[in-house]
């Protein structure tokens, strides 16, 4: 802008020179003066000049509309919140000195969590099964300032959390007045609601894939470097490696921690009351420190990304599963043989359901392979109601898995190319009078 204005103050000036040469009084009779030749000059410059600053000033509108327009998008773009901290030290000393000073401090805003990476191989060249288990950490902060090629640290211990046990009041009750409870308001209703989400809700927070190129993780991989752990009793510390730069504006940056490769059993489960597809897991007991600590894992079946799973909390020592996908060679079936209703009784007259399925297992591997099938038989919860295994039914494995009352697992060794079958047979009988559900 200040060159523009530069060019039209020197256009003017020339306009102004043959303005004025055009104004002075001048004597024919002088025989210095060439006023043909001034006169031709003013009508050869002068329009020139008149073109200069016609572009001039066209150059210099189409410069401020482009500063007008920059100037509302700043105005438009939100204002990035600037925070400002004040360290204000007392020191007193006897002569001079030198000395550094470390300033620690704590944030809210800056936090960690686990993901992992775990890579099976289905058919090893050699040795035994293993799972590639790689430690990652997805880093964020939000504080406004940067962090600009700092040495970076994580740990398990969390300061902004509770330092000791809650205190448990006295709980008193007492016999309830005869007149009716007021209903509860709509308003109370729906923050109750609000407060329970269900299975959609906490299954959508698992949403996003963020390793969804095997290839390029597994160069990746190749060129990482690994953490330094500091383990103690109560808590570890991850000492990334190199130097980090994290922009304070919560942008997520991932860096990996290390990794450990898991000797597992592969065992086929499956649930064909709800879903007949067969899943390969993976069952391997921690071995070496430090703990797994509770986060998203992304499964890898054989170089092939099969999908999300989660961690629990696993200590050194500890066993646990996780689930590689459907296994397409494992076919299994459920269906429902017989299911009869009846009577029976003279005195006291008895209601009576009968209930027959059957589950095939077909093992289409080309070796022998573990199998879990859970299934269920109902559970009464009242004397009347009986609930009678029949003499063909197949004898579970376990019963009232996991502490869910009714819930059966059949475990069992399937040769190459075998099959088995599982025979669920019961019955359920009540007094002619009253109703089941």
């Amino acid at each position: 802008m200040q060159e523009i204005d530069g060019r039209a103050q020197t256009a003017m000036a020339q306009k102004n020179l043959m303005d004025s040469l055009a104004a002075m009084p001048g004597s024919p009779r002088s025989p210095k003066t060439n006023w043909g030749k001034i006169y031709d000059l003013i009508g050869e410059r002068l329009p020139l000049a008149h073109e200069t600053l016609n572009q001039l000033r066209i150059e210099r509108r189409d410069v401020q509309k482009n500063i007008d327009n920059l100037a509302c998008k700043l105005a438009d773009a939100p204002h990035e919140p600037r925070f400002c901290f004040e360290v204000v030290i007392s020191a007193k000393a006897d002569a001079s000195l030198t000395g550094e000073l470390t300033i620690r401090y704590q944030m809210a805003a800056a936090g960690w969590q686990p993901l992992y990476d775990a890579r099976l191989e289905t058919e090893p060249d050699e040795g035994e099964q293993l799972v590639d288990l790689v430690r990652r950490a997805s880093i964020t902060q939000n504080t406004g300032e940067p962090w600009e090629d700092v040495a970076l640290t994580l740990s398990t211990t969390r300061p902004s959390g509770g330092t000791a046990a809650l205190d448990l009041a006295a709980k008193i009750i007492d016999i309830l007045p005869d007149h009716p409870p007021a209903p509860l308001r709509m308003a109370t209703a729906g923050m109750l609601r609000k407060s329970s989400p269900g299975k959609e809700t906490t299954e959508a927070a698992f949403d996003d894939e963020v390793h969804s190129m095997p290839e390029a993780n597994m160069m990746r991989a190749a060129l990482e470097e690994e953490s330094q752990v500091e383990q103690s009793g109560f808590q570890a510390r991850f000492n990334v490696a190199g130097r980090v730069c994290l922009e304070g504006n919560g942008v997520e940056k991932k860096v990996r921690l290390g990794g450990q490769k898991l000797a597992v059993n592969l065992l086929i489960r499956s649930t064909p009351l709800l879903d007949p597809t067969a899943y390969l897991h993976a069952n391997f007991e921690l071995t070496e420190e430090p703990a797994l600590l509770p986060g998203k894992v992304a499964l890898y079946r054989d170089n092939v990304y099969v999908g999300n799973g989660q961690l629990p909390l696993v200590n050194v020592g500890e066993h646990n599963e996780l689930g590689f996908g459907a296994d397409d060679q494992m076919i299994i079936k459920r269906i429902e043989l017989k299911r009869t209703k009846g009577s029976h009784g003279l005195i006291k007259t008895e209601n009576t359901d009968e209930f027959t399925f059957q589950i095939t297992v077909h093992n289409h591997h080309k070796q022998m392979m573990p199998v879990r099938i859970v299934d269920r038989i109902p559970a009464s919860n009242n004397e009347k109601l009986k609930v009678e295994r029949l003499k063909d039914m197949s004898e579970p494995t376990h019963e009232n898995l996991d502490d869910k009352r009714g819930v059966l697992a059949y475990e069992f060794d399937l040769l190459a190319g075998d099959e088995n079958e599982i025979n669920i047979h019961y019955r359920l009988s009540w007094p002619k009078d009253e109703r089941i559900g």
